[in-house]
């Protein structure tokens, strides 16, 4: 997560919640960038062997539905997703 920040020029403000499931994390921060306001981000991981894999919300999250329930695609677990996927 910190390589990843860096890189975008952005800085963690704190550390806000950690919910895990199995092989999954999904991670709540408060963020700012560089001239930026502090605004909360999720971020998901995966593991695979010892490590933490940073996953894109737009393919573990799955196709969006009609009717916001969970797709058929996602790859994140069904009760990591409305907290991780349902952003406003």
């Amino acid at each position: 997560m910190e390589a990843f920040l860096h890189e975008s020029a952005t800085h963690l403000d704190s550390f806000d919640q950690l919910q895990c499931s199995g092989e999954w994390a999904a991670v709540q921060a408060t963020v700012t960038e560089d001239a930026g306001e502090p605004s909360k981000q999720i971020f998901i991981f995966a593991r695979s062997g010892a490590d933490w894999i940073l996953k894109a919300p737009e393919i573990v999250c799955g196709s969006p539905t009609p009717d916001g329930s969970y797709p058929k695609d996602a790859q994140i677990p069904q009760d990591l997703w409305a907290q991780s996927c349902l952003i406003p």
